[in-house]
């Protein structure tokens, strides 16, 4: 998918609510944090005027486009403003830890009712992660090696999807037996989030069954 549709998407998913991050401007009216926010935004709008422009009526190729996306007027986004700061802010600034899904999933406690430790379920949630990737490559074709990363917003999306990835790891992590010295019985080989989109009493041809 063009990276404009993924942005376009992804600005008009429910899920994208104003989470407090701020648009950073300094004294000299340079951006000191919004840019790749800010190219995204701009790119999913040309994508919607691009379609508009194309939208012959309800039922052409491009109307149907934009009643996927959900569009009903220009692109936009909340953010708080910040202006005046200092130009040499900018080395400081969006240095701090990478979210990861696994953290996203963790937070969100997708194993909720699992009767799990946050330990555990802080390592569950990012092997779940590792092979909600690796199917989602795999349904498109991609090589794993060299396939993209995926932005968490569409990985969720894909997770929401497809709930037997989560009955699959935790089978898996149960038949792993922990990590006691009778445990790691997969995990010491390979990981639980490699293992998980494999075999598993059949799980693959059930799961796969489960897919368009």
């Amino acid at each position: 998918m063009p990276r404009a549709q993924r942005s376009h998407e992804r600005w008009n998913s429910p899920s994208e609510t104003h989470n407090g991050e701020t648009v950073v401007i300094d004294s000299d009216g340079g951006i000191v944090s919004f840019a790749h926010r800010g190219a995204g935004l701009i790119l999913a709008e040309l994508e919607r005027q691009r379609l508009r422009a194309f939208d012959d009526g309800p039922d052409s190729p491009a109307a149907k486009k934009l009643k996927e996306y959900g569009c009903n007027g220009a692109i936009t986004i909340d953010a708080l403003l910040v202006e005046g700061v200092d130009p040499n802010s900018a080395d400081t600034a969006d240095i701090g830890k990478t979210r990861t899904l696994g953290d996203v999933l963790f937070r969100r406690h997708e194993f909720n009712g699992k009767e799990l430790s946050p330990g555990v379920e802080t390592r569950l949630s990012n092997e779940v992660s590792v092979a909600m990737r690796l199917v989602w490559l795999r349904l498109k074709g991609l090589q794993v090696s060299r396939g993209p990363k995926g932005e968490i917003p569409e990985l969720l999306s894909f997770g929401k999807q497809h709930p037997l990835l989560y009955d699959a790891l935790l089978h898996i992590h149960k038949v792993d037996g922990g990590s006691g010295e009778k445990g790691k019985k997969i995990s010491r080989y390979i990981s639980l989030g490699y293992r998980t989109p494999e075999r598993s009493e059949g799980w693959e041809q059930r799961y796969f069954a489960t897919v368009p």
